[in-house]
């Protein structure tokens, strides 16, 4: 739901996240499709009681020893007594809005490599570095981010050092 994903995000930033993460939860991913994404936690309780439809609250959410727990259960109500209560609604859009930017530059990153790049024998992505040197280097990362992708089969384990150490081999700085 909508609360999950401000939850997401914030803790995406506190992380230092770039766009792939504050873009938050996707509305979907392959065959999974999250409908009440859009919703927030009180609106779906609220829609479930109106039709007396039970539902399961799972304990452990009441558990401050968890991180996203500590984010709902503090940090959000702290925000929102500083910001009003629009605020949940206002980092959700932004993240919406930072998920179209990111899937706008992904295609334009996902031609660049297309264009640009070769595969090796061995499997290894090699880049026209005269042309790399030439694209915004937020395309440079995501260039990076996304032949780590194909590389690895998924950006788990990638985060900006590692776009860095990439950039600075490029540049010839290490």
């Amino acid at each position: 739901n909508r609360d999950d994903n401000v939850e997401t995000v914030l803790m995406n930033l506190g992380r230092g996240a770039g766009t792939f993460g504050l873009a938050g939860i996707s509305p979907r991913e392959g065959n999974l499709i999250r409908p009440l994404l859009n919703l927030s936690r009180a609106e779906i309780e609220h829609y479930l009681e109106s039709h007396q439809i039970g539902f399961r609250v799972d304990r452990s959410n009441l558990q401050s020893k968890y991180m996203r727990n500590r984010i709902r259960m503090q940090l959000l109500p702290q925000m929102v007594s500083l910001f009003g209560e629009a605020l949940p609604g206002n980092i959700h859009r932004a993240a919406r809005l930072l998920s179209e930017q990111e899937n706008a530059l992904r295609q334009i990153a996902e031609e660049i490599i297309a264009t640009d790049a070769r595969t090796t024998a061995g499997g290894k992505i090699v880049l026209d570095l005269d042309k790399f040197h030439l694209y915004y280097p937020m395309l440079q990362r995501l260039v990076i981010a996304l032949c780590y992708e194909r590389l690895n089969g998924s950006l788990r384990d990638f985060d900006y050092r590692t776009s860095e150490r990439v950039l600075a081999v490029a540049a010839g700085t290490i």
